[in-house]
Protein backbone atom coordinates (compact mmCIF):
# COMPACT_ATOMS: atom_id res chain seq x y z
CA UNK A 1 0.00 0.00 0.00
CA UNK A 2 1.38 3.42 -0.95
CA UNK A 3 2.13 6.21 1.53
CA UNK A 4 -0.90 8.22 0.43
CA UNK A 5 -3.19 5.31 1.27
CA UNK A 6 -2.16 4.74 4.85
CA UNK A 7 -0.75 6.29 7.96
CA UNK A 8 1.22 4.55 10.69
CA UNK A 9 0.00 4.85 14.25
CA UNK A 10 2.02 3.76 17.26
CA UNK A 11 1.02 3.97 20.89
CA UNK A 12 3.53 4.12 23.73
CA UNK A 13 2.89 3.29 27.35
CA UNK A 14 5.32 3.10 30.30
CA UNK A 15 7.70 0.27 29.49
CA UNK A 16 5.68 -0.99 26.55
CA UNK A 17 5.33 -0.16 22.85
CA UNK A 18 2.24 -1.45 21.06
CA UNK A 19 2.49 -2.90 17.59
CA UNK A 20 2.16 -0.39 14.79
CA UNK A 21 -1.08 -0.58 12.86
CA UNK A 22 -2.17 0.97 9.59
CA UNK A 23 -5.33 3.03 9.27
CA UNK A 24 -7.06 4.52 6.24
CA UNK A 25 -6.56 8.25 5.77
CA UNK A 26 -10.33 8.71 6.22
CA UNK A 27 -10.01 7.65 9.88
CA UNK A 28 -8.59 10.25 12.24
CA UNK A 29 -6.64 8.99 15.26
CA UNK A 30 -6.52 11.08 18.43
CA UNK A 31 -4.78 10.29 21.72
CA UNK A 32 -6.67 11.45 24.80
CA UNK A 33 -6.20 11.34 28.57
CA UNK A 34 -9.49 10.93 30.43
CA UNK A 35 -7.75 10.84 33.82
CA UNK A 36 -7.34 14.63 33.76
CA UNK A 37 -11.06 15.33 34.15
CA UNK A 38 -12.91 12.72 36.23
CA UNK A 39 -16.55 12.84 37.26
CA UNK A 40 -18.46 11.26 40.17
CA UNK A 41 -20.09 7.93 39.39
CA UNK A 42 -23.45 8.61 37.69
CA UNK A 43 -26.30 6.76 39.36
CA UNK A 44 -28.87 7.78 36.71
CA UNK A 45 -27.17 5.56 34.15
CA UNK A 46 -27.19 2.30 32.24
CA UNK A 47 -24.30 0.13 33.51
CA UNK A 48 -22.56 -2.45 31.32
CA UNK A 49 -20.83 -5.42 32.94
CA UNK A 50 -17.59 -7.17 31.99
CA UNK A 51 -17.92 -9.28 28.86
CA UNK A 52 -21.13 -7.47 27.90
CA UNK A 53 -22.19 -4.66 25.62
CA UNK A 54 -25.15 -2.30 25.63
CA UNK A 55 -26.73 0.27 23.35
CA UNK A 56 -28.77 3.22 24.59
CA UNK A 57 -30.26 6.47 23.32
CA UNK A 58 -30.34 9.69 25.30
CA UNK A 59 -33.16 10.30 27.75
CA UNK A 60 -33.30 12.91 30.53
CA UNK A 61 -33.96 10.14 33.05
CA UNK A 62 -30.83 8.16 32.09
CA UNK A 63 -28.35 10.39 30.24
CA UNK A 64 -25.30 8.14 30.83
CA UNK A 65 -24.04 4.78 29.62
CA UNK A 66 -21.24 3.53 31.85
CA UNK A 67 -18.94 0.63 32.64
CA UNK A 68 -16.35 0.12 35.33
CA UNK A 69 -13.90 -2.40 36.71
CA UNK A 70 -11.57 -2.00 33.70
CA UNK A 71 -8.41 -3.74 34.85
CA UNK A 72 -7.01 -6.11 32.23
CA UNK A 73 -10.03 -5.30 30.07
CA UNK A 74 -10.56 -2.63 27.43
CA UNK A 75 -13.68 -0.65 26.65
CA UNK A 76 -14.92 0.37 23.22
CA UNK A 77 -17.32 3.30 23.01
CA UNK A 78 -19.30 4.25 19.89
CA UNK A 79 -21.38 7.41 19.60
CA UNK A 80 -23.65 8.73 16.86
CA UNK A 81 -24.20 12.46 17.44
CA UNK A 82 -27.16 12.72 15.05
CA UNK A 83 -29.14 9.98 16.77
CA UNK A 84 -27.68 10.75 20.23
CA UNK A 85 -27.15 7.02 20.60
CA UNK A 86 -24.19 5.20 22.11
CA UNK A 87 -22.67 1.76 22.61
CA UNK A 88 -20.24 0.51 25.23
CA UNK A 89 -18.55 -2.86 24.97
CA UNK A 90 -16.52 -4.17 27.93
CA UNK A 91 -14.01 -6.50 26.27
CA UNK A 92 -12.12 -9.21 28.09
CA UNK A 93 -11.08 -12.48 26.39
CA UNK A 94 -12.27 -12.59 22.78
CA UNK A 95 -11.73 -15.56 20.48
CA UNK A 96 -12.87 -13.87 17.26
CA UNK A 97 -12.09 -10.17 17.55
CA UNK A 98 -12.89 -9.20 13.96
CA UNK A 99 -16.24 -11.00 14.18
CA UNK A 100 -17.05 -9.33 17.51
CA UNK A 101 -16.29 -5.82 16.25
CA UNK A 102 -18.30 -6.42 13.06
CA UNK A 103 -21.19 -7.73 15.17
CA UNK A 104 -21.09 -4.78 17.58
CA UNK A 105 -21.18 -2.29 14.71
CA UNK A 106 -24.00 -4.21 13.05
CA UNK A 107 -26.03 -4.12 16.28
CA UNK A 108 -25.33 -0.40 16.69
CA UNK A 109 -26.88 0.42 13.29
CA UNK A 110 -25.38 3.89 13.28
CA UNK A 111 -23.47 5.86 10.66
CA UNK A 112 -19.85 4.88 11.32
CA UNK A 113 -18.65 7.41 8.77
CA UNK A 114 -19.84 10.09 11.18
CA UNK A 115 -19.26 8.22 14.43
CA UNK A 116 -16.61 8.77 17.06
CA UNK A 117 -15.15 5.61 18.55
CA UNK A 118 -13.19 5.63 21.80
CA UNK A 119 -10.90 2.90 23.13
CA UNK A 120 -10.01 2.97 26.82
CA UNK A 121 -7.54 0.50 28.29
CA UNK A 122 -7.71 -0.65 31.88
CA UNK A 123 -5.21 -0.41 34.69
CA UNK A 124 -3.30 -3.45 33.39
CA UNK A 125 -2.85 -1.81 29.98
CA UNK A 126 -5.13 -4.22 28.15
CA UNK A 127 -3.06 -7.28 29.02
CA UNK A 128 -3.96 -10.45 30.86
CA UNK A 129 -0.49 -10.66 32.39
CA UNK A 130 -1.36 -8.96 35.67
CA UNK A 131 -4.50 -11.06 36.10
CA UNK A 132 -2.54 -14.33 36.15
CA UNK A 133 -4.63 -15.96 33.45
CA UNK A 134 -3.63 -19.33 32.07
CA UNK A 135 -2.04 -19.80 28.67
CA UNK A 136 -5.34 -20.45 26.89
CA UNK A 137 -7.05 -17.35 28.29
CA UNK A 138 -4.02 -15.16 27.62
CA UNK A 139 -4.02 -16.25 23.99
CA UNK A 140 -7.49 -14.75 23.51
CA UNK A 141 -6.69 -11.43 25.19
CA UNK A 142 -6.64 -8.84 22.36
CA UNK A 143 -3.90 -6.23 22.25
CA UNK A 144 -4.59 -2.55 21.69
CA UNK A 145 -3.04 -2.79 18.24
CA UNK A 146 -5.31 -5.69 17.27
CA UNK A 147 -8.38 -3.80 18.48
CA UNK A 148 -7.46 -0.67 16.50
CA UNK A 149 -6.89 -2.78 13.37
CA UNK A 150 -10.26 -4.52 13.76
CA UNK A 151 -12.07 -1.20 14.17
CA UNK A 152 -10.39 0.65 11.30
CA UNK A 153 -11.51 -2.03 8.86
CA UNK A 154 -14.93 -0.34 9.14
CA UNK A 155 -13.64 3.17 8.34
CA UNK A 156 -15.03 5.17 11.27
CA UNK A 157 -14.64 8.94 11.20
CA UNK A 158 -12.55 9.20 14.38
CA UNK A 159 -10.88 6.89 16.88
CA UNK A 160 -9.92 8.32 20.27
CA UNK A 161 -7.41 6.25 22.25
CA UNK A 162 -6.78 6.52 25.98
CA UNK A 163 -3.89 4.18 26.83
CA UNK A 164 -2.71 6.01 29.93
CA UNK A 165 -1.44 3.82 32.75
CA UNK A 166 -3.52 3.74 35.94
CA UNK A 167 -2.84 2.10 39.28
CA UNK A 168 -6.53 1.34 39.90
CA UNK A 169 -9.29 -0.27 37.83
CA UNK A 170 -10.92 2.34 35.64
CA UNK A 171 -14.49 3.30 34.85
CA UNK A 172 -15.90 5.41 32.04
CA UNK A 173 -19.14 7.25 31.38
CA UNK A 174 -20.60 8.21 27.99
CA UNK A 175 -22.86 11.26 28.06
CA UNK A 176 -25.59 10.24 25.64
CA UNK A 177 -26.68 13.84 25.08
CA UNK A 178 -23.29 15.32 24.18
CA UNK A 179 -21.12 12.31 23.28
CA UNK A 180 -18.48 13.23 25.87
CA UNK A 181 -16.57 10.32 27.41
CA UNK A 182 -15.36 10.88 30.95
CA UNK A 183 -13.42 8.77 33.44
CA UNK A 184 -15.30 7.95 36.64
CA UNK A 185 -13.63 8.82 39.91
CA UNK A 186 -13.38 5.58 41.92
CA UNK A 187 -11.47 6.99 44.88
CA UNK A 188 -14.36 5.82 47.07
CA UNK A 189 -14.79 2.50 45.23
CA UNK A 190 -17.67 1.61 42.93
CA UNK A 191 -21.21 1.79 44.27
CA UNK A 192 -22.72 -1.12 42.29
CA UNK A 193 -25.91 0.84 42.90
CA UNK A 194 -29.35 -0.65 42.24
CA UNK A 195 -30.27 2.77 40.86
CA UNK A 196 -28.19 1.95 37.79
CA UNK A 197 -30.10 0.09 35.09
CA UNK A 198 -28.41 -3.13 33.96
CA UNK A 199 -31.21 -4.36 31.71
CA UNK A 200 -29.37 -3.49 28.48
CA UNK A 201 -26.51 -5.97 29.06
CA UNK A 202 -25.96 -8.44 26.23
CA UNK A 203 -23.23 -11.07 26.13
CA UNK A 204 -20.35 -10.43 23.75
CA UNK A 205 -19.71 -14.17 23.39
CA UNK A 206 -23.15 -14.51 21.81
CA UNK A 207 -21.76 -12.52 18.86
CA UNK A 208 -18.73 -14.85 18.73
CA UNK A 209 -20.93 -17.93 18.74
CA UNK A 210 -23.42 -16.66 16.15
CA UNK A 211 -23.32 -18.40 12.78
Amino acid sequence: MSDDKEQIISSINPGKIFNEVTTPNSTQIEHIDLSKDKIPEPLNSYRIREGRYGIASFSPERPYLITYGLSACMAIVVYDSKARKGLIGHLSTVKGLDKVIKGLFSEFQGDLNQATISIVVGSSVGSGDAANFGTQEHHFWPSLGQLISAITMHNPKTIEIDDKYSTHPRGIALNLETGEVKEIDNSREWTWSDQQDTSLNRRIDEIENAH
